[in-house]
């Protein structure tokens, strides 16, 4: 029945008289939803028709004004604040961006010095010791000058004495020549123990310096290896372009190594990309790693540091390897080092190899 219906009304909190007609001056606070009838606020019919006919006038009760008013200053208070550490913030990174850049390039210029004094010192070493091999085959040449002396010595010395004991009688020149015999082969066994002892130190000299030039030599060319490497990254599983020809599969390889240092965020550019290239012959079961040289050490840094951010970015991106590039030599340092760290995990540890080429080191982790 209609006038069993439920009429909806209004009590004014202030006066506490219930409104129940749709023309009553009500006005609801949009905080705490309490209602207020427009005299007991002191506000005038013209004023009241204004504000209900507006939608971008909010009205709050004299409690939740003060409150409103009170929030809407923390709110700008904090946004005052948040802008001055943003401030702050930015000024401290680009000072350490500074810094940093700084720290990078004088390490690299002591590097580089370091590099080059290591070089200078290989040379002179190497220059020393082919002057000590030089003098070396001086003394040997030498030694043998002088065993030849000896031997015409004694053979004419023995030239002297057979005219002498010609003279002689039969008999004195038999005895004579049994002499000579034993005189010349006792000689001969003095000089030939000499000789072969002069020429077995010699030997063993000219053996250990060449032995030390070798080594010499191959600490260099180990060293420039590595200096050649610094700024490289190899790429592993990255799918081969299907493109016929060369210059279209290596250019597309390149465009995929620029979205890569794009999806890192590292502030990189397609300039800082030195050269792109595939290792080894075509093979259709497995794509051939890629060979990226970039223009500084820098940049190679930040790129093996956000690493992480692989997990997040394009599925062709998540299943790639990216690997310093290593001499042989420490290819295999590398993997002993693995098959180290392997047999150590057991249990709730695992051991794992960390580090750039050359400054790589075993570390214990608890498994996850």
């Amino acid at each position: 029945m209609k006038d069993e219906q439920e009429v909806e009304s209004w009590t004014c909190e202030s006066c506490k008289k219930i409104f129940r007609e749709q023309e009553s001056k009500i006005l609801e606070c949009e905080r705490c939803e309490s209602h207020y009838c427009a005299k007991c606020v002191r506000i005038s019919d013209s004023e009241y028709e204004f504000m209900t006919a507006r939608k971008d006038i909010h009205w709050f009760c004299e409690e939740c004004d003060k409150k409103v008013t009170q929030g809407l200053r923390i709110e700008k208070d904090i946004e005052l604040m948040i802008l001055a550490v943003e401030q702050k913030l930015q000024v401290f990174t680009t000072s350490m961006e500074i810094k940093f850049r700084d720290l990078e390039e004088k390490w690299e210029k002591k590097m580089s010095e370091n590099v080059s004094k290591f070089i200078e010192d290989s040379d002179s070493r190497i220059t020393k010791l082919e002057r000590e091999l030089k003098t070396l085959n001086g003394r040997v040449v030498k030694a043998g000058d002088e065993v030849n002396t000896l031997r015409k010595e004694i053979d004419q010395q023995f030239m002297s004495n057979d005219k002498d004991i010609e003279n002689v009688a039969l008999r004195v020149r038999t005895v004579e020549q049994k002499i000579e015999e034993k005189v010349d082969t006792a000689w001969a066994n003095v000089a030939a123990k000499h000789v072969n002892e002069s020429l077995g130190v010699v030997a063993e000299e000219v053996q250990d310096i060449g032995k030390r030039i070798e080594e010499t030599k191959k600490a260099r060319i180990e060293e420039e290896k590595k200096e050649a490497r610094r700024n490289n990254i190899i790429l592993y599983r990255v799918p081969e372009s299907e493109a016929e020809t060369a210059a279209e599969r290596s250019e597309e390889d390149k465009k995929f190594c620029e979205k890569l240092m794009t999806g890192l965020e590292i502030g990189a550019v397609p300039e800082d990309i030195k050269k792109v290239i595939r290792l080894g012959r075509r093979d259709q079961d497995r794509p051939r790693p890629i060979l990226v040289e970039l223009t500084n050490r820098h940049i190679k840094n930040l790129v093996m540091e956000s690493l992480f951010k692989l997990r997040s970015m394009q599925a062709k991106f998540q299943g790639i390897g990216v690997a310093h590039d290593m001499t042989k030599k420490e290819r295999e340092e590398c993997k002993e080092l693995v098959l180290e760290a392997k047999a150590k995990s057991t249990g709730e540890w695992m051991y794992l190899v960390r580090g750039a080429p050359g400054q790589m080191k075993i570390i214990q982790v608890r498994r996850r």
